[in-house]
């Protein structure tokens, strides 16, 4: 069995040809994302898809200078809404699940006990922090998404996690300036950018962990298969 040659041939690509990317190939790639796994449907993500270079000099700023994201023809920045994560939003967003998977209505009372009434399917019961990890585990599924079908239609991505934001309190003032350009609203946060474009380099594949130190049956050490 072969992986998908998307998943085999991916590589982070960094350099990118003075190249407009089509309309139509960023909505597959958003439309890949927007189709990702979201565990209990909570689907906290945004995409603001960036091609102004003043915009992309202050993503430059706020990612400690990475000249990749003002040189890409286009980045994508990937924030959680989260008040997704809200008890409120997440039974809304259960209710909804539960009723296009089986046709008919929900019982709340049902998916109060199963659901909103444990804190370990209720991320807001058990803190900001398990908010954040949550949100941003979620964001990673849809970036994944996106940055494969990005390969599969002949764009290059690179993604970047180091960034000025709420979460790492880094540039402060850069990143208040970011917001009022972008309009966005305090439950918005951003996390992740993502760099597309044509590519204009084909790098080596960077090494990865030895297949037989990380995959385990059963119990950690036995190794698979």
């Amino acid at each position: 069995m072969e992986l998908l040659k998307e998943i085999a041939d991916w590589k982070s690509i960094r350099k990118y040809l003075d190249k407009p990317v089509e309309d139509e190939k960023i909505t597959q790639c958003l439309q890949a994302a927007r189709r990702a796994p979201s565990w209990e449907n909570y689907q906290p993500w945004h995409f603001i898809v960036i091609a102004n270079p003043e915009i992309k000099s202050l993503l430059t700023e706020l990612s400690g200078g990475q000249k990749l994201i003002q040189k890409a023809p286009v980045v994508i920045l990937v924030a959680s809404e989260i008040s997704c994560f809200s008890e409120d939003n997440a039974r809304k967003q259960i209710l909804e699940l539960i009723e296009a998977i089986s046709g008919k209505p929900a019982n709340e009372d049902f998916v109060n006990k199963a659901f909103i009434d444990r804190p370990l399917m209720t991320p807001s019961k058990l803190g900001d922090e398990i908010v954040f990890a949550r949100a941003l585990e979620q964001l990673s599924y849809a970036i994944s998404f996106m940055i494969l079908q990005a390969s599969h239609v002949g764009l290059g991505t690179c993604v970047v996690g180091a960034f000025g934001n709420k979460a790492t309190k880094q540039m402060p003032e850069m990143y208040d300036k970011l917001i009022g350009e972008l309009n966005l609203p305090d439950d918005i946060l951003p996390l992740v950018l993502v760099t597309m474009g044509y590519p204009d380099e084909n790098p080596k594949s960077r090494p990865r962990k030895d297949f037989n130190k990380i995959c385990h049956r059963e119990k950690f050490s036995n190794p698979w298969p």
